[in-house]
């Protein structure tokens, strides 16, 4: 398991709950679902000091 944490500017989305816990390290473009069921595209990856992961998601192409 790859720990790490999920994050966005969407002030619509900021009281999701977001995967900690990833089975492989996601890749851009990959779509990640909240507990809620609301999912958000990957759109950055970084790789932090500490081992963890940081996961800036946002709004696929095409979603309003």
């Amino acid at each position: 398991m790859v720990h790490g944490y999920c994050k966005t500017n969407l002030d619509d989305y900021c009281r999701e709950t977001w995967p900690a816990k990833f089975a492989a390290v996601p890749r851009v473009g990959e779509w990640v679902e909240a507990e809620s069921g609301r999912v958000l595209v990957v759109v950055k990856v970084t790789h932090r000091p500490n081992g963890e992961i940081a996961v800036e998601l946002h709004k696929g192409q095409g979603w309003a």
